[in-house]
């Protein structure tokens, strides 16, 4: 098949991320070139289709031919990267895990996941685009969907029913500097004997037990808490966070080691492929708390199931 590009600029399309025909012209964009910039290329396929099964010459991207010093450079630098990158894991580490990609089922418009239950034989939840229009299940391995105005009493049993405690209220011990105006409840969850967990728009995990307040700090890079769930014991806790145009963070609380941040849902199955989602929403947590499943605001709408 050969490779995308052209002898008079030296480079050669390394890793397309779209590509698009109007009018017989073959519109492309790669998503970088080793350290260089994205780059765009158009080919006119009038012009090219009467010559795609010529050789076109060699390349001399100094990128592509392996002896050059430019590209042993590049691959040395890039080794360091990978090393740096195993010893500081940004990604979520499960012991095992699925996801299920709803977007290429119900299309990118409407697999956004509003919400999502754990069931005894896979996930639940609602999807759509700005609201919840649809009702999903993942069973045995198997996605449907349906309008919620088609949803029976069998489906309704699937939905946990969650309460929500100190939502839209201000807790100033729980702001950053400067940031009280953010320092509002944006998720909670009952937890052990009696107490409260909850998250503000800034990001802030505290417990809250009668009149005190027990502020145990920030987590994920930025925005706020999406979703928090908890055990029916209360000692198990995971969570969302993170801002709609930056990478979400998964975490879990327990008495006993305190906030551990996750990691971000970048995940890859083998032969089924990889997903990578950067606006974590919503969660839900089995009763021994070893699993959790995810669902992502992203326009490819994926269900995540993660095992610990």
């Amino acid at each position: 098949m050969g490779t995308i590009g052209s002898p008079k600029t030296g480079r050669i399309c390394t890793s397309v991320s779209e590509a698009y025909i109007r009018d017989d012209v073959y519109y492309i964009a790669d998503t970088n070139h080793a350290d260089d910039l994205p780059g765009f290329v158009t080919i006119d396929l009038k012009e090219f289709e009467p010559h795609m099964y010529e050789n076109a010459g060699y390349s001399d991207d100094p990128y592509i031919g392996m002896k050059t010093q430019k590209y042993r450079d590049f691959d040395n630098y890039n080794d360091g990267m990978n090393k740096f990158k195993s010893e500081n894991p940004f990604f979520v580490k499960p012991v095992s895990f699925d996801f299920y990609r709803l977007w290429t089922k119900i299309g990118r418009k409407h697999s956004k996941i509003k919400s999502i239950y754990l069931t005894a034989d896979g996930v639940c939840g609602y999807c759509g685009d700005q609201h919840a229009d649809y009702f999903f299940t993942v069973k045995n391995g198997e996605m449907s969907f349906k309008t919620v105005d088609t949803m029976n009493v069998e489906d309704l049993k699937l939905i946990k029913t969650r309460y929500g405690h100190f939502i839209g209220d201000r807790i100033e011990k729980l702001c950053v500097s400067g940031r009280q105006y953010k320092s509002v409840v944006s998720a909670s969850a009952q937890i052990a004997d009696g107490k409260i967990i909850v998250g503000t728009q800034d990001g802030v995990l505290g417990i809250i037990e009668k009149d005190r307040i027990f502020r145990l700090g920030r987590v994920g890079l930025t925005g706020p808490v999406r979703d928090l769930v908890a055990t029916p014991d209360g000692k198990t806790v995971f969570g969302v966070s993170g801002d709609k145009d930056e990478l979400g963070m998964l975490f879990r609380y327990t008495e006993e080691s305190g906030v551990e941040e996750l990691g971000i849902l970048n995940l890859s199955n083998g032969p089924d492929g990889f997903a990578c989602s950067s606006e974590p929403c919503c969660c839900d947590i089995s009763d021994d708390g070893k699993t959790v499943a995810v669902g992502v605001n992203d326009a490819m709408g994926t269900a995540y199931i993660l095992n610990f």
